[in-house]
């Protein structure tokens, strides 16, 4: 049969006690060697297991105090204490060094309405303290392995320690808080050697607060807080978790830090080192980061905010996933640094806007930034840099969606960005979308003066690849627009070569030259244009006449292009016309960015061969994106064929 230390406090004697002064309860000094006790109060001062050997208690009282004197209390029993008010543990000396020690199997204290654990510290494998129905419970200057505390209004830790020294025990937390209905504070505390924090509950008012403190964590999810209350909450703004002057660092790749909350998630003043991810979930509430330094974790800092609004001041995320933002209708990027990561910024369904001040995208793998929803990404303020990012695919610097338009209004310096694809710089994906209140993929461009240089697309456009230029809208300097009120540009009827000539595009008109060039732009092919002897493209010419007689040839140089004319990676896959050979100087028909967007050095070549004249012939080249006619093979009487 167990023993125990189990002092429940209904009945209390009178020859172990004291009267606290002022009607505060009663006082008890625990000695650790016996030979310690003050002189006056010898006929009150015991070991904890001389009071657990009294049978007797003849006095009530809901308040009792615990005075422990320097040294280490240890037995082999458990120390509870149940169903009083008031209970006070408090060790007499305050330094560190010289604070009483409990050593036994476990502290346990439930049902209390309020705990003081001053002045102590807790040493005893496999566990430390548990509190279980306390209401308010108040830790200062504690040391100890574990705490578990269950059932609760509120939970307040102050300059404190928690240290797992055992390894066996690393796979639970070193606190372990579950259904605190109030409040959670840690203040000036450290807590190492495991899984550190566990916070679960279920309040539509909970708050908790940690300052100052450093988490080493060794194992488990590191540091896990959820509010799962099940329905939306009246009052959002009432509940909070913040973080403040936390510096977590990870001993094991697998640790994690994940918040799950309620209300208003922020982060101030956090240094995290070497840890697998981040997740901040919001339900109903803004989740802000305000000085928050992420270096060396496996995977991304992801957040999720159902109300869309995220805020981001003075944001670094270096040698880690990257940044991923799973929903924003309203978010600010400022001062915000994502560099040597495996992904830049990331944000998914995107509404409204997505504004960056300052902000330096540098030296990412798989895009630096990537936009995807219907929303406007703005550079404001302050100029942004966007630099040496790389993508295996398209989308050097920036990827966005159809549905994501660029407003400049400062200057950003978009330099050095490569795509194994197409657009080194910024690449548009096109979804097929055909909204009439579509805005222009470049919306506003106001003494920006922005910088594109040295970027590189493989297969196409260096700069800008993509995007919609006619028919949709744009904002001219000044006016506020609603997208339905948005004007149109000068319609292009869908002509090839309306789309050819984007120095007639209003659009383009509002930029200034200086500031910007359509040539910067290259898309999709849109048509296929002869090449000229200088090496330049004619578009104007759209029927071609050629007199060919039995057994001659023609070679054609030919170039796939985009929007605004530029060269355009395109394969063309020429139909045999009656009894017209086609031979292709080149199988591979797919050209070449690196030399298709300097001329016409590497055009497409058809090598076509008379074979018969009897009867009518024509000749179709089908582009990768749309069709084009080349003109029309018709046989002359006797000799000759025109085209």
């Amino acid at each position: 049969m167990e023993t125990f230390t189990y002092l429940l406090f209904i009945i209390l004697a009178c020859s172990y006690c004291q009267k606290a002064e002022g009607g505060q309860g009663l006082i008890y000094y625990v000695t650790a060697t016996g030979a310690d006790c003050p002189l006056v109060h010898q006929h009150y001062c015991q070991s904890l297991s001389d009071y657990a050997n009294q049978s007797h208690w003849p006095t009530e009282s809901n308040n009792v105090t615990f005075l422990f004197l320097p040294g280490e209390h240890s037995f082999k029993d458990k120390f509870k204490i149940k169903g009083v008010s008031y209970v006070t543990l408090r060790g007499i000396e305050s330094q560190f060094q010289s604070r009483a020690m409990i050593n036994c199997e476990e502290v346990k204290i439930t049902n209390i309405t309020t705990l003081y654990i001053e002045n102590l510290k807790f040493n005893y494998y496999p566990n430390s303290i548990l509190l279980y129905k306390v209401d308010t419970a108040h830790l200062f200057k504690v040391s100890a392995q574990f705490l578990s505390v269950i059932a609760g209004y509120s939970l307040n830790i102050l300059q404190s320690e928690f240290i797992a020294h055992h390894r066996s025990m690393t796979w639970t937390a070193i606190i372990d808080v579950s259904d605190i209905m109030n409040a959670v504070v840690l203040k000036d505390t450290l807590i190492s050697g495991g899984d550190c924090l566990s916070v679960f509950t279920y309040s539509e008012c909970f708050h908790m607060t940690i300052n100052d403190t450093i988490m080493s964590c060794s194992a488990g999810n590191g540091i896990s807080i959820f509010n799962t209350y099940d329905k939306e909450s009246d009052y959002p703004e009432s509940t909070d978790i913040i973080l403040s002057n936390v510096t977590s660092i990870s001993r094991n790749s697998s640790t994690s830090i994940y918040v799950d909350h309620l209300g208003k998630i922020k982060l101030i003043d956090i240094q995290v080192l070497s840890i697998h991810n981040i997740m901040l979930i919001s339900t109903f509430g803004e989740i802000s980061l305000t000085r928050v330094f992420i270096s060396n974790a496996e995977d991304d800092l992801s957040i999720f905010t159902k109300t869309g609004q995220i805020a981001l001041t003075d944001v670094s995320v270096a040698n880690s996933g990257g940044l991923y933002i799973d929903y924003c209708s309203s978010c600010t990027l400022t001062n915000v640094h994502v560099s040597n990561s495996s992904y830049g910024i990331i944000v998914e369904n995107t509404k409204e806007a997505i504004s960056l001040v300052n902000c330096t995208i540098a030296n990412n793998r798989n895009t630096g930034l990537r936009v995807k929803g219907q929303a406007k990404l703005a550079f404001l303020t302050i100029p942004s840099h966007i630099v040496n990012n790389t993508s295996p695919g398209n989308g050097g610097g920036i990827w966005i969606s159809q549905g994501i338009s660029i407003s400049f209004s400062t200057q950003v310096y978009i330099t050095h960005n490569v795509a194994m694809g197409v657009g080194g710089a910024i690449y548009a994906y096109d979804e097929g979308f055909e909204d009439i209140y579509l805005f222009c993929t470049l919306r506003y461009w106001y003494r920006s003066n922005s910088t594109f240089h040295n970027n590189y697309g493989k297969l196409g456009g260096n700069n800008i690849y993509g995007g919609t230029y006619w028919d949709c809208c744009y904002r001219p300097f000044g006016r506020a627009i609603k997208v339905k009120d948005c004007p149109h540009l000068a319609k292009s009827e869908k002509k090839f070569n309306n789309q050819m000539k984007c120095h007639d595009n209003i659009l383009f008109h509002t930029f200034s030259p200086s500031f910007f060039q359509p040539s910067l732009i290259a898309s999709n092919p849109i048509g296929v244009c002869i090449c000229l002897n200088d090496g330049t493209t004619n578009c104007n010419i759209r029927e071609i006449n050629i007199e060919l007689y039995p057994s001659e040839s023609v070679h054609l140089s030919l170039a796939t292009v985009g929007v605004c004319g530029g060269f355009s990676p395109g394969e063309l896959v020429t139909s045999k016309g009656n009894y017209i050979d086609v031979l292709l100087q080149d199988t591979n028909q797919e050209t070449s960015g690196k030399h298709s967007l300097v001329s016409c050095r590497a055009p497409l070549a058809l090598f076509y061969q008379k074979t018969n004249v009897s009867v009518a012939m024509s000749l179709g080249v089908l582009m990768e994106h749309s069709v084009a006619s080349i003109g029309c093979l018709i046989p002359l009487e006797d000799q000759a064929i025109t085209g």
